[in-house]
Formats: C-alpha cells, sequence, structure tokens
C-alpha cells in the first residue's frame, strides 16, 4: 500500500511541475526538487501572464503559508485551494479575470490576509 502512496505523490508532484514549466515559473519559486517542494511556505507568481490556472495538486502543498497571484491570468482557484491548513496570506489583487472563489476557502482557518 505504500507504494500507492508514492505513485500518487509521484503524480501530483509531476503535475506541479509540469505546470511550473508551461507557465516559465523560475525553479527559485516552485523548487524542482521534492524536498524543497514539500517544505515550500511562498509561492509568488505574480505579474505572470502566462498563468491563466492553478493546478488542483497545488492542495498537497501543506506548508504553504502565503500565496500571492498578483496581476495573472488566473481565471479561478481549484477547490483544492481549501486543503492547504497552514496558508496566512492570499494576495490576488488585480487579477481581474478570476470572477468566483471556491466554497472550499471557507477552510482556511489560519487565513489571516485575503486581498
Amino acid at each position: 500500500m505504500g507504494n500507492v502512496t508514492n505513485l500518487d505523490d509521484e503524480k501530483w508532484m509531476k503535475q506541479i511541475w509540469n505546470w511550473a514549466d508551461k507557465a516559465y515559473i523560475d525553479e527559485s519559486i516552485i523548487p524542482r526538487e521534492l524536498k524543497k517542494l514539500l517544505e515550500l511556505k511562498e509561492i509568488n507568481i505574480s505579474h505572470n501572464d502566462d498563468i491563466k490556472n492553478i493546478p488542483e495538486s497545488i492542495g498537497n502543498l501543506k506548508n504553504l503559508e502565503r500565496f500571492i497571484l498578483v496581476g495573472t491570468n488566473v481565471k479561478k482557484l481549484p477547490n483544492s485551494i481549501g486543503h492547504l491548513v497552514n496558508l496566512k496570506f492570499l494576495y490576488i489583487s488585480y487579477v481581474e479575470k478570476l470572477t468566483d472563489f471556491p466554497e472550499s476557502i471557507g477552510n482556511l482557518k489560519n487565513l489571516e490576509h485575503l486581498s
């Protein structure tokens, strides 16, 4: 059964890495190393016009505290955003195409700042 978890982990990580590659997100922002990805506390992808979506697998980044999407072309936030239990700051200013929030955003009990 442990192998299934490893395969699942590998799948969601590859999903994040593929998304980052397609959107030209630097390795300093989304590390391409397993340990660094799992320890990631901040994603700042501000002012990147290539970012139009956020993968559902982002909800697996349990240590994420700050998610900064200012000035991107994101159209919707994934429902899995509610799984980011340590998220304290969500910055979505100037994301003009974003019109709706998933209900799961209410699960972010540690959220201190939303703008």
